[in-house]
């Protein structure tokens, strides 16, 4: 019986480590449609592998596609209006944004426009996802930092952990969901599969080494030896305390997001600076 149980939690056991290994598969795994397309020509091949794993590993966290584009010719189009279209054209052909096969609910596309020195984040209103004016502009400001130095590998890693920073989207509770949030979830969850493990691994351990007992509870008890000593707890005061705490009625920024429709008649938010 003991060698059956003792199997039973060391079969667990494995199978656990399987499950762990199989449910990060999608982690560890490349992306399936680029991330990044640079048509500028702005990065080498090993800079678009850093920044596309990136965005995977972000996208993963808090379910937001993320992508970034750059380009020498907007084919006279204004950067809002090209990276309008671009975004549609991916998401109409099932590669961005609200896409189910790999569970995002919407996206935000990053664009360096060069032929007109200006960078653009095109962001998805029609789903859960929504970047208010204030945001936009923060990360905007952020993004800038490093695109006037021309770092532009660097403003992409900005952009990606803004994006996630202040980025939303809304559970069915309406409950916000974000990086921090995110991060906490992970944390528990992998605590509480390392903790599976170690209980697995303890009780099996414990079985296999347990010997039959030979003392009890008289054991270490002398004889006549035991007194009780009664215990009382007796009510005295109570004291109360009072102290007034200021409420502060200031507000963090505008929760205004503007929108508008592209040429496919999809909406859009976001905002573009110069550089």
């Amino acid at each position: 019986m003991k060698k059956l149980i003792y199997n039973i939690f060391y079969k667990c056991g494995i199978i656990m480590l399987l499950l762990i290994f199989t449910l990060n598969i999608g982690i560890i795994s490349e992306a399936r449609h680029p991330r990044v397309y640079d048509k500028a020509g702005l990065f080498t091949e090993e800079e678009i592998k850093q920044i596309e794993d990136d965005i995977l590993a972000k996208s993963e966290v808090v379910n937001i596609d993320m992508i970034v584009v750059t380009t020498n010719d907007t084919n006279g189009k204004s950067s809002r209006v090209y990276a309008d279209d671009y975004y549609d054209e991916l998401y109409f052909a099932g590669g961005f944004g609200d896409n189910a096969e790999e569970g995002y609910t919407s996206g935000i596309l990053y664009l360096i426009n060069m032929d007109a020195r200006e960078i653009y984040l095109s962001t998805d209103t029609e789903n859960e996802l929504k970047y208010t004016d204030t945001e936009i502009e923060n990360m905007l400001d952020r993004i800038y930092t490093h695109v006037a130095e021309a770092n532009f590998v660097y403003s992409c890693r900005e952009f990606v952990s803004s994006a996630v920073q202040y980025g939303s989207s809304y559970s069915d509770s309406g409950v916000r969901y974000n990086e921090d949030n995110a991060i906490i979830n992970i944390i528990i969850r992998n605590a509480m599969i390392a903790l599976g493990i170690a209980v697995v691994v303890t009780l099996a351990a414990l079985i296999g080494t347990r010997k039959k007992q030979t003392t009890n509870k008289n054991t270490y008890l002398a004889s006549n030896g035991f007194k009780k000593l009664v215990n009382k707890d007796l009510f005295i005061r109570t004291t109360v305390v009072k102290r007034n705490i200021q409420s502060n009625n200031g507000s963090g920024g505008s929760s205004r997001t503007s929108t508008h429709t592209s040429s496919s008649g999809r909406s859009h938010g976001g905002g573009g600076r110069k550089f």
